[in-house]
C-alpha cells in the first residue's frame, strides 16, 4: 500500500469520527529524508482531522529475518528520531498531551 492510500484510509475513518494510531518503522532502508517526510505527512493529518491517538516510533530489528544482514541502529539514532518526531508534531503535542502526531 502507497502512503497515500494509507493516509487516505485513515483520513476517511477519521471523518466518520473513529480514532488511529499513526507508526514509523525507522532504522533499516530509509533516509532521514524520507523520515522527516512521513513524520510530516503525518502531522499534516493530525492537523486536518485530529484523529491520531498516538504515534509510535518503530525500531528495525535485524534478528531472524530477510533483513538481517542490515546492523541495527545506536541508541543515539533512536534518540534522534524521537526527538525529531518531537518537534516536527509539537502543535499537536502540546493540543494532547498523550501524544498524537
Amino acid at each position: 500500500m502507497r502512503s497515500e492510500e494509507w493516509l487516505k484510509i485513515h483520513e476517511i475513518w477519521h471523518d466518520l469520527g473513529m480514532k488511529s494510531n499513526a507508526t514509523m518503522l525507522y532504522g533499516h532502508i530509509e533516509t532521514y529524508a524520507h523520515r522527516v517526510d512521513h513524520l510530516e505527512r503525518l502531522r499534516h493529518l493530525q492537523d486536518k482531522t485530529k484523529g491520531f491517538q498516538t504515534f509510535i516510533p518503530l525500531k528495525f530489528r535485524n534478528k531472524d529475518n530477510q533483513m538481517s544482514h542490515l546492523s541495527e541502529v545506536s541508541l543515539a539514532e533512536d534518540l534522534k528520531t524521537m526527538l525529531s518526531a518531537e518537534f516536527i508534531c509539537i502543535t499537536s503535542l502540546i493540543s494532547n498531551p498523550i501524544g498524537p502526531c
